[in-house]
């Protein structure tokens, strides 16, 4: 009487791509009672192998289709041959890293994350997904963007001192990776612009005619701030002569009776609470023709 595979299977099954060997396992019986050996033939998606022992090494391709044929054999007489098949299972892809620049960030800058991924199913393309994070002034945590792209718009997501962040994901069209959380970026702030400043009369006389530095065209502060400006008028020899500090007002005057012949210059200074800017002109006072 010819022997029998009682039962036959695979360990592990599914298989993942990273498998190192695939076990085929057989238990057989023979009537007879005699001794029962086992050949065994590898298939992928149909086509037999070169294997012929009862594991089969890896690693496997995502989606290939696996068998196992086992045939006993008692010595005089060869059994039929039984199969167990198995398709190998897809290995979800990592993100390895994710990073943000620029560093440091200002409110009107384009926040780009640039993220690595891998893939032991690498025949598979893999899709990036980022969700950017923006945590305000009281702590609370929004996503304001979520999508494709990698980059993120400061004029319109984000204002000094919160803080962004992205959490990217990837996936090869058959399911997403875990997670992985980019470092926290706090947004910095944005000096403001420089005002056009003017000064009249130019020329002016000593003792005739009052000295008047105007703000022509204010500071602009992206983050919002509220801007004040501080005057520093200098004489000839370099000399502060007068300063008029943190005012909100966009002028300053020196009379003429505190002028002395020569150049002088005019510095404003605009202030926005955190990071002040100096801006200057200078001119001429009549009496003394200076070359500059």
């Amino acid at each position: 009487t010819a022997p029998v595979v009682d039962s036959i299977s695979l360990n592990p099954d599914p298989p993942a791509a990273t498998t190192t060997s695939l076990s085929c396992i057989t238990s057989t019986s023979d009537a007879d009672g005699d001794n029962v050996t086992v050949s065994y033939a590898w298939l992928i998606d149909g086509i037999v192998q070169a294997e012929t022992s009862s594991s089969f090494s890896g690693p496997f391709v995502y989606g290939a289709v696996l068998a196992c044929r086992a045939t006993p054999d008692d010595g005089q007489t060869t059994g039929s041959t039984a199969e167990a098949t198995t398709t190998v299972d897809n290995t979800a892809p990592v993100v390895v890293s994710v990073s943000l620049s620029p560093s440091p960030l200002y409110t009107n800058d384009t926040l780009t994350a640039a993220a690595s991924f891998s893939d032991v199913d690498s025949a598979q393309s893999l899709a990036a997904t980022y969700e950017w994070h923006v945590v305000d002034l009281n702590g609370a945590d929004s996503i304001v963007q979520s999508g494709t792209s990698n980059s993120l718009d400061g004029a319109q997501h984000f204002s000094r001192d919160e803080e962004v962040y992205v959490i990217a994901t990837a996936n090869d069209t058959v399911e997403d990776s875990t997670p992985l959380t980019s470092n926290s970026i706090t947004v910095l702030n944005t000096a403001p612009t420089a005002p056009v400043i003017s000064v009249s009369p130019d020329p002016a006389a000593v003792g005739q005619d009052d000295l008047t530095c105007s703000v022509d065209s204010t500071s602009i502060d992206v983050d919002g701030d509220s801007v004040v400006y501080t005057y520093v008028w200098t004489d000839d020899t370099g000399t502060v002569q007068q300063t008029t500090s943190a005012v909100t007002v966009a002028s300053d005057t020196v009379s003429a009776s505190a002028l002395t012949t020569g150049v002088w210059t005019c510095q404003v200074t605009p202030f926005d609470g955190d990071f002040p800017k100096y801006f200057s002109t200078t001119f001429c006072i009549a009496g003394i023709l200076v070359d500059p």
